[in-house]
């Protein structure tokens, strides 16, 4: 599958960078995904072969191979990006319910444990004639025959109408996941109203924005581990009392036999509103800029054959105890522990040393003659 990497956004250089894209080494009007090519077969192979530039897909309902075509397309533009000069822009299918994704897959080294994306997203003001629109942005992986997702939903809110955005129209985030390995997940909504693409009556008081997700998942346990959006954490969310949600189990798929490297994906969708839509005026468009994945496990680096296992203390405790292998936790509760420990043997050493002094001198003083006066 083809890859482009360009070096738009610099990542840290203590990870690995498994995939990034600016979308500036596309043409503009590059079709991509079930744009490029639309066969519908519905095999693995063939979807990420037949997908436009490496860029697969799995749902496509109404896509066209045409901008004309007036269902959902998945393309490069140069009208609207966060940084200059191109973006990928979706346009939404166009009937009631339509569903349409695409997506890009890297098989990782199968000791890579964390990932985390990083990407910008806007969302067109029509967006939020209806209810319910669900453009969404999701990290998966697979495991046991089933693909397993976190998703974020990003559900469109009309104003007054939603628990979500009750003062202004915008976007309602849900992170999607599990308390229990194997299940579908339910809703944990974000605290917070996006808003849409130059909106003058929005949550932020209009103006052409563009939001940040990173997002952070463990593709070995199946969990989330992380998420932020513009800067705000919203990880005790997806890890409520300490405790992190399983990913959503989303069921069978072919994908999960792929061997031995470890198939991550990263999936941009667009799900329309299920009980109504007017085609052309509820059509709406999503734009993805700076796309960063990378391989996070460096903090959690494992020593299985023996040695010391560190681990970064970052999200929950690890209570992870591998054979042969010493453990260093360094989270908050295990810092104060091993301080602790620290603590109570250098007072044992200290006392060492003070009663080994106290019998040389005492031993000195019986061995010496007894001082007399002239």
């Amino acid at each position: 599958m083809e890859t482009r990497a360009v070096n738009i956004v610099t990542p840290d250089a203590t990870v690995n960078t498994l995939y990034q894209d600016n979308f500036e080494a596309y043409s503009s009007g590059q079709a991509l995904g079930a744009s490029a090519n639309n066969p519908g077969s519905g095999n693995p192979i063939n979807d990420i072969f037949a997908g436009g530039n490496g860029w697969s897909y799995t749902d496509r309902d109404g896509a066209t191979t045409t901008l004309a075509g007036g269902g959902a397309f998945f393309n490069i533009t140069g009208g609207n990006f966060f940084s200059c000069c191109k973006a990928m822009e979706i346009r939404s299918p166009n009937a009631t319910n339509g569903i349409a994704d695409i997506d890009r897959k890297i098989a990782v080294n199968p000791s890579t444990q964390l990932v985390t994306a990083s990407s910008y997203f806007a969302i067109s003001k029509t967006y939020t004639n209806r209810n319910n629109n669900n453009a969404h942005i999701s990290m998966e992986t697979y495991a046991s025959g089933s693909r397993y997702e976190a998703p974020v939903f990003l559900y469109s809110q009309a104003t007054g109408t939603t628990t979500h955005c009750p003062t202004y129209h915008g976007i309602a985030a849900d992170f999607y996941g599990t308390t229990t390995l194997g299940n579908v997940g339910t809703d944990h909504y974000a605290a917070i109203c996006l808003s849409t693409w130059d909106d003058s009556s929005g949550y932020y008081g209009g103006g052409s924005i563009f939001h940040h997700l990173v997002e952070t998942i463990d593709i070995i346990n199946l969990k989330w581990v992380s998420v932020q959006i513009d800067g705000v954490d919203f990880t005790t969310t997806v890890c409520p009392a300490g405790v992190c949600l399983y990913l959503s189990n989303h069921g069978a798929d072919n994908w999960a036999s792929f061997g031995p490297y470890h198939i991550f994906r990263w999936e941009i969708g667009a799900n329309n509103n299920a009980v109504a839509f007017t085609n052309p005026t509820d059509v709406w468009y999503s734009w993805h800029d700076d796309l960063i994945i990378t391989d996070t496990t460096q903090g959690i680096a494992t020593c299985g054959g023996g040695g010391v296992n560190v681990q970064s203390g970052q999200g929950n405790t690890n209570s992870v105890v591998q054979p042969g292998c010493i453990t260093v936790n360094t989270s908050s509760f295990f810092l104060g522990f091993t301080t602790a420990i620290a603590v109570a043997i250098t007072g044992i050493i200290y006392w060492l040393g003070r009663h080994r002094a106290k019998a040389l001198v005492y031993r000195l003083r019986t061995q010496l003659p007894e001082a007399t006066d002239p």
